[in-house]
């Protein structure tokens, strides 16, 4: 993939991942309840919009696809990371016992 490219990609993702951060944090300071895949929807979809609007329309067919293969990776790292402050979130259950304490 050309440097160009990468750059513009990579962006693109840096980009939708403050967007998915932004979303996260608005969503907690209003008391919003979102369901979990709703967090993450919004996040992926602002990776593609971030994508298709960094993405330069004389990019090869080719070149966007590469690109679009490095965004949809850092997407998913993104998944990971909401998928993980939403558990910081959730509050333990007091019927559900860990694997790792004594009984």
């Amino acid at each position: 993939m050309p440097p160009r490219v990468l750059l513009i990609a990579t962006c693109a993702a840096l980009s939708a991942l403050a967007i998915g951060v932004i979303l996260l944090r608005r969503a907690r300071a209003q008391q919003q309840r979102f369901r979990h895949e709703e967090r993450i929807a919004d996040a992926l979809g602002a990776v593609h919009l971030a994508a298709r609007a960094h993405l330069p329309e004389a990019v090869s067919e080719i070149q966007r696809r590469e690109a679009m293969a490095a965004i949809e990776v850092t997407a998913s790292d993104a998944v990971v990371a909401i998928r993980q402050e939403i558990a910081r979130e959730a509050p333990a259950s007091p019927m559900v016992v860990p694997a790792e304490m004594p009984r």
